[in-house]
């Protein structure tokens, strides 16, 4: 189709305190990817065509710093004509950490799956699988004041066990379809 694969915008392993901010984007993978990050801040950024803002895809054989992303922080950014809004994918069979990862008053426009949170990605299949035995654990998100436009509102295939602490508020994207959820926290209605 003679378009680039796999040029994340910005893509963050084993930082700690990374700001990014007031960027415009336009690529074909993911706006921001981080599979290992801590109090990193993703803000008043614009993101075209791309996967939108991206934790993973995260795992390893142990939680250590290379597994770990924590005190994230993306607020205020645009993502325009991307297959995702806001993503969250960990590896199957594999352990880590996501905690205290905070999304304040995104907007999206024309995106497909608004809110995208996975415990089943292969990196052999180089997809989702269907079944979420990541043994990552995913704590502490919070998604507030979200709005803008999407084909789908959530896809989420999460591991029960090791999910909690997840917060969504002031959601007003306006979507074709609400999606799909399972294995999310009890707290999250879908």
């Amino acid at each position: 189709d003679g378009t680039a694969k796999n040029t994340d915008g910005f893509d963050l392993s084993r930082n700690d305190g990374v700001t990014i901010t007031g960027n415009k984007i336009y690529n074909q993978d993911d706006c921001l990817a981080m599979q290992s990050s801590t109090n990193t801040v993703f803000s008043n950024n614009y993101c075209c065509g791309g996967h939108g803002v991206s934790i993973g895809s995260l795992g390893g054989d142990t939680v250590n710093q290379s597994d770990t992303v924590s005190g994230l922080m993306v607020s205020g950014n645009t993502i325009v004509n991307s297959v995702n809004g806001i993503r969250i994918k960990t590896i199957i069979g594999l352990k880590g950490q996501v905690s205290n990862a905070k999304y304040p008053n995104n907007k999206l426009s024309n995106v497909k799956n608004a809110i995208v949170i996975h415990s089943d990605y292969s990196e052999a299949k180089g997809g989702y699988t269907g079944s979420p035995t990541s043994d990552v654990t995913i704590q502490g998100v919070t998604i507030s004041g979200l709005s803008g436009t999407a084909t789908n509102l959530y896809d989420i295939v999460t591991n029960s066990n090791v999910v909690s602490g997840w917060t969504f508020s002031g959601i007003t994207v306006s979507a074709s379809s609400k999606g799909s959820c399972s294995g999310q926290p009890s707290s999250i209605a879908c």
